[in-house]
């Protein structure tokens, strides 16, 4: 179990934010590379999942799909259950086989990508009451502190689009940057001053229901 604390900020922040990073008393280095990540996100005729997490429910499970790099053509994607309890939470991942992620493809198409997989039957029963409802995709860069006790990742160029038999148009976020503090639950202690030390505030946001509420304009 690990606790993600969201900080939302401003475009026009992003050099601030990296500087800060930086400089932070915890001592974080940016790790990896920058790079693209794609989402499918799922929801039922109820829209279960969106209400669940915007109402900001305590216990829920929210499903996607997840790869890196190019947002179509053959992809290499791994199904998510992300599983919060409470404010901590922990991740359940299955490895599925690669398949073509193109505009005009269907939610039918989607599902059946997914089943062809060795994952859990009570998964794949869940996954067929719902439907692929949102793409989302963003840049990624990462850091980590020295103990690797604490770890950020700081968003930005995030684009949602809708699936209405197929993707619809584009909707750019472009004013806004998320930055994402992770940890494990014994590690609580300390995260105050990390957070104090970075010029942003805690403030609920998930790109899911942002994208949801942009792409129904």
């Amino acid at each position: 179990m690990r606790y993600e604390i969201k900080l939302p900020a401003l475009t026009g922040q992003i050099s601030e934010l990296e500087t800060a990073i930086k400089l932070n008393s915890r001592c974080f280095n940016e790790i990896f590379y920058k790079r693209r990540v794609n989402n499918i996100y799922f929801d039922d005729l109820k829209n279960s999942s969106f209400y669940e997490n915007f109402d900001g429910i305590a216990n829920r499970i929210k499903y996607r799909i997840r790869w890196y790099g190019n947002q179509f053509g053959e992809i290499d994607p791994i199904l998510e259950l992300k599983i919060k309890k409470g404010f901590a939470g922990y991740k359940e991942s299955y490895k599925l086989k690669n398949f073509n992620f193109h505009v005009k493809i269907s939610s039918e198409e989607i599902i059946s990508q997914i089943i062809k997989n060795d994952i859990p039957d009570q998964v794949k029963e869940e996954l067929f009451l719902k439907s692929p409802v949102l793409f989302n995709s963003y840049m990624r860069k990462y850091f980590i502190t020295f103990d690797k006790k604490y770890r950020l990742t700081l968003d930005s160029e995030i684009e949602y689009i809708k699936f209405e038999k197929g993707l619809s148009s584009v909707k750019m976020d472009d004013e806004s940057v998320v930055l994402e503090l992770k940890y494990d639950i014994e590690d609580e202690p300390e995260a105050r001053k990390v957070i104090n030390d970075l010029p942003v505030r805690i403030n609920k946001n998930s790109k899911f229901s942002r994208g949801i509420l942009m792409t129904r304009e």
